[in-house]
């Protein structure tokens, strides 16, 4: 399988990627190999396609000589991951690729220490992440166990967000870019907070802190 552009030599996973409910359904429904073939699945999508990879003969063979399954079974296991939403049923069906939206979210987060020339964004028509985002801004649109669910109220809070903007003089764009650096910022020191007060109060602390008020758009 060669080598894609967009690929990771490493990334990050969630610690419980593999005790979510999806996961043990693939468990109870196709045993302790179908864990296998979809940990060698992600690691594969992340390796070569980065967010993706096409779902074709030469793939099959690649899973089948990593994992030693049968074609047949690891067949099995992909139309079940998507039944299950562990790969998006709809884009498996139209493109022939396997996504969803965790291994979207996943690339998205890895793709922030990456050059733009090593690392491509999502293709438009591969895109599962909430579109009402900027492209630039999709990386924390979805919530994974390692978020904070507050700090996910406050993202879906539009009209909070452009009172900040409003109050500080900056447009609704760039108070979005520095709450999703707020909350990577937030992620990266396991910080959750109590309730919705202590994290707006957070959030325009933060703002100050970093001086956001007196940057520019071209700056941002």
């Amino acid at each position: 399988m060669p080598r894609a552009k967009q690929g990771f030599t490493r990334i990050a996973f969630e610690t419980d990627l593999f005790d979510n409910l999806k996961v043990a359904k693939l468990r109870h429904s196709h045993g302790a190999e179908a864990i296998a073939i979809f940990a060698i699945l992600l690691f594969h999508i992340h390796r070569f396609g980065g967010y993706y990879i096409r779902w074709s003969e030469e793939t099959l063979n690649c899973i089948a000589s990593a994992s030693g399954s049968s074609d047949m079974k690891i067949n099995s296991v992909i139309n079940r991951c998507a039944e299950l939403g562990l790969f998006d049923l709809g884009m498996l069906n139209r493109f022939s690729i396997l996504t969803s939206k965790e291994i979207q979210l996943r690339f998205s987060r890895a793709r922030k220490y990456c050059k733009p020339s090593v690392c491509n964004s999502i293709r438009d028509d591969f895109l599962l992440l909430d579109d009402s985002c900027p492209q630039h801004l999709r990386s924390v649109t979805s919530v994974t166990s390692l978020d904070d669910v507050y700090l996910h109220t406050l993202w879906r809070d539009k009209r909070w967000l452009q009172q900040q903007a409003d109050l500080r003089g900056m447009s609704l764009d760039i108070v979005c870019k520095a709450f999703c650096d707020f909350r990577n910022y937030c992620q990266s020191i396991s910080r959750l907070h109590k309730n919705i007060i202590d994290a707006r109060s957070h959030f325009i602390e933060w703002l100050k802190y970093e001086n956001y008020e007196r940057r520019t758009n071209k700056e941002i």
